[in-house]
């Protein structure tokens, strides 16, 4: 499991995050303002994990991501979909996990996507404390 965040003036709770997406109809694009306002933030996460596949065609140009995975699952106790782009160092732990299992990380979020009405973030590496 990766570091939980910090409470400080940089992280965001995906609680608060939730409740501004909820706050604004499917269709608004008032969702994505949310998400962009959020962008920059550690958030820590707990995902009900569907499926993970090796990321393709991924535009990340950092090598901490190079050989990652996409996680796409649920956020656990809501209903609320997230694609997560993984580390290269999460690869082995995600693929040992079954569907359905619960796995916890810090996330910067993207973006929001309109089409799947989904939090599309990126896995942070665990802050140097």
């Amino acid at each position: 499991h990766a570091a939980a965040a910090n409470s400080d003036s940089n992280s965001a709770t995906i609680a608060t995050v939730l409740a501004e997406l909820n706050s604004h109809s499917t269709h608004s694009s008032a969702r994505a303002s949310v998400i962009r306002r959020a962008i920059g933030q550690r958030v820590a996460v707990s995902v009900t994990i569907n499926r993970s596949v090796t990321t393709i065609g991924n535009s990340e140009e950092d090598p901490l991501y190079s050989g990652g995975l996409t996680v796409e699952g649920t956020l656990d106790g809501t209903r609320q979909t997230i694609r997560i782009i993984t580390l290269a160092s999460a690869a082995t732990e995600l693929e040992a996990l079954p569907t359905n299992a619960s796995w916890q990380s810090d996330v910067e979020l993207i973006d929001w996507d309109t089409i799947y009405h989904r939090i599309n973030a990126r896995q942070l590496p665990a802050e140097n404390l």
